[in-house]
C-alpha cells in the first residue's frame, strides 16, 4: 500500500545565470530535496528550470521558497522536493537555470492537485468466524493506474475448531475495489460468492451450498509494509500482514 522511495543520486548540478540581478548561486542535495541559494538585486519574477545532458527537461513543479512571482531583492532559497514530481531521479550532467525576469502582477499559479499511488501488493492473515471456527485469507491489490484506485481480488478459508464441529465451513473469493484514503491509509470494499458446508439441524447433516459473501478491509501503511484489518461476511475478522510498493 506504498510505493519504494528511491533516494536521489548520480546528480551533478552546475547552475548557470540568465539575468545580471541573480549573483551567488549555489545548489545542494539534502536527503531527497534540492536546495538552491541566490543572491537577488531588485524584485524580480523567477523560475527554476534545467537540462539533462543538454536535453530540456519539463520545469520542476513541486519547488517552494523564492521562486515566482513578484520575489523580493536579498538572499533567497528554492527547495526542490523532487519525489512529489518523480518516484526516482537518477541523472548525470544535469544543469540547473535560475531564471531571473522583470517583475509582473502576475496571477499565482494554482497549487498541483496531489496524486497519491494507489496500493500494489498482497497481504495475508488469520481470524475468527464467530466463536466456534477460525480462518486465514489472502488478499492481492493490483493497481489500475488510476489515482488512488486498485483492483481486489479476497480468498478466505474458515474451519470448524476441534471442540465445535457442528461449525460451517467455508471458501468464499470476492473481487472489489480499494482506495488509497491518503497516503498511510487504505480501504476496500470487495463482494463476492462462498460455498459453505452448512450443518442442516433438522436431521443433523452436513450439505454445501452457495451463498453470499463480502469482505472489508482497512490497511495502515508502513513504507513496503502494512497492517491490514478485514470484516467480512459470513462473520469473519482478521488480521493481516502485507507487503508490496
Amino acid at each position: 500500500m506504498s510505493r519504494f522511495i528511491f533516494l536521489l543520486s548520480f546528480i551533478f548540478a552546475t547552475i548557470a545565470l540568465l539575468a545580471e540581478n541573480v549573483t551567488n548561486v549555489y545548489v545542494w542535495q539534502e536527503g531527497t530535496e534540492i536546495i538552491i541559494t541566490y543572491d537577488l538585486d531588485k524584485e524580480a519574477d523567477i523560475t527554476l528550470s534545467y537540462t539533462v545532458q543538454g536535453r530540456t527537461m519539463p520545469e520542476p513543479y513541486s519547488v517552494y521558497g523564492d521562486v515566482g512571482t513578484n520575489i523580493a531583492p536579498g538572499s533567497k532559497e528554492i527547495v526542490w522536493k523532487v519525489l512529489e514530481d518523480f518516484e526516482s531521479f537518477e541523472y548525470e550532467d544535469v544543469v540547473f537555470y535560475v531564471n531571473a525576469t522583470k517583475s509582473t502582477k502576475r496571477k499565482l499559479r494554482e497549487p498541483k492537485k496531489y496524486y497519491i499511488d494507489p496500493w500494489g501488493g498482497a497481504d495475508f492473515g488469520i481470524g475468527i468466524a464467530g466463536d466456534k471456527a477460525f480462518g486465514a485469507f489472502v488478499t492481492g491489490y493490483i493497481p489500475l493506474g488510476v489515482n488512488r484506485l486498485s483492483l481486489v481480488t479476497n480468498l478466505r478459508l474458515t474451519y470448524p475448531a476441534p471442540n465445535a464441529p457442528e461449525a460451517d465451513m467455508l471458501i468464499a473469493c470476492n473481487v472489489g475495489l480499494s482506495v488509497m484514503l491518503r497516503p498511510g491509509i487504505c480501504v476496500s470494499v470487495a463482494p463476492g460468492v462462498g460455498v459453505a458446508k452448512e450443518l442442516d439441524p433438522y436431521n443433523y447433516d452436513y450439505s454445501w451450498g452457495a451463498c453470499f459473501s463480502i469482505d472489508m478491509g482497512v490497511g495502515l501503511l508502513m513504507n513496503v509494509v502494512s497492517l491490514t484489518m478485514h470484516l467480512a461476511y459470513p462473520i469473519f475478522f482478521g488480521l493481516g500482514l502485507g507487503f508490496g510498493m
